[in-house]
């Protein structure tokens, strides 16, 4: 059931969902390889949309959350397989974030991600968040604990919707993402080493990380003007 799902979701679904909301460059889909140590909440699978404008992800939240479903494309009709696996009662449900920076530009497709959501400590002042947000925006580590990264971006949530029904998330503010290439992905099991300063501002030593989860890339769906490529690893 399981492979007829991914199966379902990689070559139909995605590719259905990117060239239906004009804007989405290109789609993934990962699934959670190391949940956080801690026991934060992280779905067993994510699909992640880049967009080229800000603009082209606010309409899709628009059209996806019309209660009328009047603004909705007309994608394909759904199988009994997509209600029966793809809607679990614990969901992340539908995050929207801005990219603020990053280390460098793409060196290739991640084969894992590093996702850290991270807060500003409790009772920050108006200087403590100028602070944080200039060490998170200037601070790019690549190599932590011996662990090698090929990239890492930096986002801020945004509220622009959560999908109806999905379970309530501990949504931080921001976002960090830790491209991993094969060389990486493979020792990434050993353990995930928080990436820390030698000093920083205090703002920064006392964030909340709300979690941290590694997932691995299952499928890509490019879509570069009139065509499309899906591929599922």
């Amino acid at each position: 059931m399981l492979a007829r799902f991914s199966q379902y979701y990689t070559e139909v679904h995605t590719p259905d969902v990117v060239r239906n909301n004009p804007g989405i460059r290109r789609a993934y889909r990962y699934e959670l390889s190391i949940a956080d140590a801690n026991g934060a909440f992280g779905p067993k699978w994510l699909s992640v949309y880049e967009w080229s404008s800000r603009h082209g992800a606010q309409v899709f939240v628009v059209r996806a959350e019309d209660p009328a479903g009047s603004w909705r494309p007309d994608y394909l009709p759904e199988p009994p397989i997509w209600m029966g696996v793809g809607r679990g009662p614990q969901q992340w449900g539908r995050l929207m974030c801005n990219k603020l920076a990053e280390s460098g530009p793409s060196k290739g497709l991640p084969v894992a991600v590093v996702l850290e959501g991270i807060d500003l400590p409790a009772g920050a002042t108006p200087a403590d968040e100028a602070a944080f947000r200039k060490t998170f925006l200037d601070h790019h580590p690549l190599k932590v604990g011996g662990i090698a990264y090929s990239r890492v971006i930096k986002y801020e949530f945004e509220d622009l919707g959560t999908k109806p029904g999905a379970a309530a998330t501990d949504t931080p503010r921001f976002l960090s993402v830790f491209e991993a290439d094969a060389a990486t992905a493979a020792v990434l099991p050993r353990g995930v080493v928080t990436p820390d300063l030698i000093t920083a501002p205090a703002a920064w030593e006392r964030r909340r990380v709300a979690w941290r989860h590694v997932y691995r890339r299952i499928s890509t769906c490019i879509y570069p003007g009139s065509r499309y490529t899906a591929r599922m690893l």
